[in-house]
């Protein structure tokens, strides 16, 4: 019974994988989301992540800036991040925030982070010059960088 079974459920799921069309998905996706810019204010950081993991460290970062938006390891009871990475530099607010929404779904919506480009069109100089002085101190090839944000609390 077991092998009859096992069977079902490989030929199911054949069924499905073969049927669908993740381009077509991909296309639907696209044309029913949709992006906002909301008047919230966003707390950025930079990170420098080595290659190297063994030349990162653990850095602790407190969440009392807003809601923070990333996968990283979350600490509930003491509100905050626990990150590896080689060095950071706090770059301060950006004046917007991002929700991502889907059509026929009123009620659903969540806050997104931003990517660099979008990130430097809300910079200021100062935040400009901040960000370009980090990442010369850190070799191109060794480190990557990565922005963890903060969606400031109303």
């Amino acid at each position: 019974m077991s092998e009859t079974y096992d069977k079902q459920l490989r030929d199911l799921l054949e069924t499905i994988l073969i049927s669908s069309d993740p381009k077509r998905d991909n296309r639907n996706f696209k044309t029913n989301m949709k992006i906002r810019a909301v008047p919230q204010q966003t707390f950025v950081m930079v990170l420098a992540i080595h290659e190297d993991d063994e030349k990162n460290k653990i850095e602790k970062i407190s969440c009392d800036r807003g809601i923070p938006l990333g996968g990283y390891v979350y600490d509930s009871m003491n509100e905050c991040f626990f990150i590896s990475c080689v060095d950071l530099l706090p770059l301060g607010y950006v004046p917007v925030s991002f929700k991502l929404e889907m059509k026929g779904n009123a009620f659903w919506e969540v806050d997104i982070p931003m990517p660099e480009n979008v990130l430097r069109r809300y910079f200021g100089d100062s935040q400009l010059h901040d960000l370009q002085r980090f990442k010369s101190i850190h070799p191109k090839g060794e480190c990557k960088f990565q922005f963890l944000q903060f969606i400031v609390n109303a």
